[in-house]
């Protein structure tokens, strides 16, 4: 078996060394496409039992009372049930699927073994959780008895198990990239799991993803026999699971978000609404979610509700270059301004990737608070967009130059602060920082949100301006 590795120019920016090299596989594997398969006939039969159920939830007083204190537009509050699903099932198609990992490291407060710089830019495969392991990035991948990852991808998403409970790469090469489908539209993906989100292409992860109604880790530790749980806090109605859907058939992972979930206070936290009606105002809520347009009056989110989002994991083994669209960085968990930041941008602009400035609604330190963060607040990279094809509709702006000029002075500045910073200061300078800004940038053709059903013809375009709803398109 020949064995090769991508080696980029920017890698000696990097500095990692040696690179790993790595054994060529499928770009899809007959083990993920009958697991793609599997989903597909599940799916389409559950799909088709949730839908009169999810019109009868619809119907319910209830509902109709807190879809219309959340709606943003008279139109959404009186749409009826059937034209809601019409529309869900639009915005299903351009939703942003994220996966959030940390440059610099994995995440052992979280237990968290995913990507970071070293073991993505020398490469030309997404790598995943058994990937990683059984190239020596991670440690502690075992598909023993006791692990969440296999648990899922068995008995949930349909996967066989492995041979060993050390699978080599070729084995491990079988298995699913964990993903968020980004439903709320939040400005910096699941920054639960990380600081920087890659979002794929649509029309690449559409046929090869199995979509789950709920975070499956959660679920795990909530519903399996799994003996250590990670979150026992945490309360799912574990009798209203069901199977795993694809973006043709996903009627039954709504049903399933809205029913899972047994109540609404999240973990630790009480109740927002009767226990008796919570099933009103979870699905109300996630038709909000899903359909409200005006981007500047998002509800901020409360981190208690961190998993409302459903899962959808693309069984490949995804191409950086081919199958990303857009790299999402949150400005102010250490990274405006700093060396790993350029070396995203960097790398964003050889694979042709627009670069993303949010704001990072979460501070993992208050995780479980009832603290509400603005998710709704996103700018473009000028100087990253003006080195790719996605730039034309505006570099050419009479605006652009003197935005790039802003954002390069404020980089600069943040740049040469923050090595004399003490670290019990830079918090509170990047939260200065990141108000400048958003000051600056907000209301300007450098203001972007996330693709709706029906902004862009082009599904994998990345962004959608603000000020003008036009799409930004590789």
């Amino acid at each position: 078996m020949r064995m090769m590795a991508i080696t980029l120019p920017l890698l000696a920016v990097v500095g990692y060394g040696k690179v790993v090299p790595v054994p060529e596989v499928p770009y899809i594997t007959p083990i993920q496409q009958a697991a793609i398969n599997k989903a597909a006939t599940l799916g389409k039969e559950a799909a088709a039992a949730a839908r009169p159920q999810l019109l009868e939830l619809m119907q319910r007083p209830a509902f109709r009372s807190y879809l219309k204190e959340m709606a943003d537009r008279p139109e959404l509050a009186n749409m009826q049930p059937e034209d809601i699903l019409t529309n869900i099932g639009l915005q299903y198609q351009a939703a942003e699927v994220v996966h959030n990992w940390n440059p610099a490291s994995n995440n052992p407060t979280m237990d968290i073994r995913d990507i970071d710089l070293s073991s993505t830019l020398p490469y030309k495969t997404f790598f995943q959780e058994w990937q990683l392991g059984s190239l020596g990035f991670v440690e502690n991948v075992t598909a023993g008895s006791s692990s969440v990852a296999n648990w899922n991808e068995m008995e949930l998403f349909n996967f066989p198990n492995f041979t060993t409970t050390k699978p080599d790469y070729i084995e491990s090469s079988n298995r699913v990239i964990y993903g968020a489908l980004n439903i709320r539209k939040l400005s910096t993906g699941n920054i639960f799991f990380g600081t920087v989100s890659s979002v794929f292409k649509n029309s690449r992860i559409r046929n090869t993803s199995i979509v789950f109604p709920v975070d499956s880790g959660l679920y795990a530790d909530a519903c399996s026999p799994l003996p250590d749980k990670f979150i026992p806090g945490f309360h799912f109605n574990c009798s209203q699971v069901q199977p795993v859907g694809n973006f043709d058939f996903w009627e039954h992972t709504i049903l399933a978000n809205v029913m899972l979930v047994n109540g609404t206070g999240g973990i630790g936290q009480p109740p927002i609404v009767p226990q008796a009606v919570y099933q009103e105002y979870n699905m109300a809520y996630l038709v909000a979610t899903f359909l409200n347009e005006d981007y500047s009056k998002m509800t901020p989110i409360v981190n208690n509700r961190m998993t409302d989002y459903i899962e959808s994991n693309p069984a490949m083994n995804a191409r950086w270059s081919t199958d990303l669209k857009m790299l999402i960085i949150a400005f102010r968990e250490n990274l405006f301004g700093t060396g790993n930041a350029d070396i995203l941008r960097q790398w964003a602009i050889s694979n042709n990737w627009v670069v993303v400035w949010g704001n990072d609604y979460l501070n993992h330190s208050t995780i479980g608070s009832k603290n509400p963060g603005l998710a709704n607040q996103r700018f473009l990279d000028p100087i990253v967009l003006s080195q790719i094809t996605a730039g034309g509709n505006s570099t050419s702006d009479p605006a652009f130059p003197s935005l790039s000029e802003s954002f390069r002075s404020l980089w600069n500045t943040t740049n040469a602060t923050l090595p004399g910073l003490p670290p019990s200061e830079v918090a509170s300078f990047y939260t200065t920082t990141w108000n400048t800004a958003w000051n600056t940038f907000k209301g300007t053709i450098l203001e972007v949100q996330p693709l709706t059903g029906t902004s862009c013809s082009d599904h994998d375009c990345a962004v959608v301006r603000v000020v003008d709803k036009k799409c930004i398109c590789g």
